[in-house]
């Protein structure tokens, strides 16, 4: 099982953004973030966002492959060129 924890801040932040991203995938990766946050199952995540099981584990183990501690995980989008930078901190 892939345990992710979230700051009430992180949330908020995913809550803005999950709209206002350019990329329809990165939307989606994000609304996938938020209702993980929020705590609802895997199951419910994958009707309400129309993904598999496999997408969403996916999703959830990009994210934590990002981390930076076992307890923390930040979230890295490239700038213009190409360099990472963090977005969103989602942690303890």
């Amino acid at each position: 099982m892939i345990r992710i924890a979230f700051t009430r801040e992180g949330i908020d932040a995913l809550e803005r953004e999950r709209y206002n991203h350019r990329n329809p995938k990165a939307q989606r990766r994000r609304e996938v973030l938020y209702l993980k946050g929020l705590g609802q199952p895997n199951n419910q995540i994958k009707e309400s966002c129309g993904i598999s099981g496999p997408t969403l584990a996916g999703y959830l183990t990009r994210i934590q492959l990002r981390s930076a501690t076992v307890n923390e995980v930040l979230v890295l989008e490239k700038n213009s060129w190409g360099v990472r930078k963090p977005k969103v901190f989602l942690g303890r």
